[in-house]
């Protein structure tokens, strides 16, 4: 299980550095997937907005659209994170989840 920030999908000036770390981990976590998903062990990703990470908020402007629900991302990504582990999301692997209330909506 991977929690990295949602920069990676989106991307932001003056971030490419945490972009790309997290796209490293975004691709890890599907090599892994397909690694070891034979051996029923599944492997996903969840981002949280940048500014739930401690960056400034200009460096994540996508999360001031009014359109969307205001979330508390790190607890809605501790909830995920729940929930994949457990049975119930057995068939889920290879994945990228967003817990930031819609703010990056990326297939």
């Amino acid at each position: 299980m991977f929690v990295c920030p949602s920069v990676a999908l989106e991307g932001a000036a003056g971030l490419v550095p945490l972009a790309t770390a997290a796209e490293g981990q975004r691709l890890l976590a599907k090599a892994a997937a397909r690694r070891w998903g034979p051996d029923e062990v599944t492997v996903n990703v969840v981002t949280v907005p940048v500014a739930a990470l401690g960056a400034p908020d200009a460096a994540d402007a996508s999360r001031t659209d009014p359109a969307l629900p205001n979330v508390d991302a790190l607890a809605t990504a501790a909830a995920t994170v729940v929930w994949l582990v457990g049975d119930g999301a057995a068939g889920v692997t290879g994945s990228t989840i967003g817990a930031d209330g819609g703010a990056v909506m990326a297939p």
